[in-house]
């Protein structure tokens, strides 16, 4: 049985964010388009298709969110726990497939590490269909599998990690220890998101950052 239904509009922009984070994330989720006002009115408190609390994601337990933010979504799921420590040996930034190798590497060297990704692990390379270059798999794999793969190995090696978090940029301090703030090249793309900053002291910073997808901004005419 699917974790999340998320019920939209075709051509949702939000949908569309919400189903992409779903499936990068690796959590079974339906896509329900609705097609018609009569199809939307099945829902609470929707009127029609133009309802602006649409999209609407019912979780497995029957709770209902209307017109979500990833973050909403991720909170849900149980994605944003606390960081357990004040202070970490080792702060990676991107959960792509040099992140999470990183912080395996770093985690089996016996670091207390924490992997901070603003979106879903796997990065980039997750929403790929197909992978033929990465070490140890000449037979290819897919970017989901390999990520939840990776990430369930940085895990049993108790690596701490943290997605659709805000990132943040180091200001080093006297002690040469990166105190972490608030950035704006990483709030962008990250609908939702509070600004708050929840991490301590970090003794050492490694940014896997990749790319940092844009979105155009296109009116749709009629003609």
């Amino acid at each position: 049985m699917a974790k999340v239904k998320i019920f939209g509009a075709p051509g949702c922009r939000v949908s569309f964010q919400l189903r992409d984070f779903l499936k990068r994330s690796s959590v079974d989720f339906d896509w329900v388009e609705l097609k018609s006002d009569d199809e939307a009115r099945q829902l609470p408190g929707i009127t029609d298709l133009g309802d602006q609390r649409l999209p609407v994601c019912e979780f497995d337990d029957g709770v209902r969110l209307y017109r979500p933010s990833v973050r909403d979504v991720a909170e849900r799921l149980g994605f944003l726990a606390k960081p357990a420590l004040q202070e970490y040996d080792l702060s990676i930034y991107g959960a792509g497939p040099a992140g999470l190798s990183a912080a395996v590497y770093a985690a089996s060297e016996g670091l207390k590490t924490i992997l901070i990704e603003r979106c879903a692990v796997g990065g980039q390379a997750g929403s790929s269909s197909r992978i033929e270059n990465f070490l140890g798999f000449p037979g290819g794999i897919s970017g989901a599998e390999l990520a939840e793969r990776t990430r369930r190995q940085a895990l049993k090696l108790a690596v701490k990690s943290f997605s659709s978090r805000r990132a943040f940029t180091p200001n080093l301090s006297t002690e040469n220890q990166a105190e972490i703030e608030s950035s704006e090249r990483w709030e962008r793309g990250n609908p939702g998101d509070s600004g708050s900053s929840d991490f301590g002291k970090l003794q050492t910073l490694v940014q896997g950052l990749g790319q940092v997808e844009s979105l155009l901004d296109v009116t749709k005419k009629g003609g």
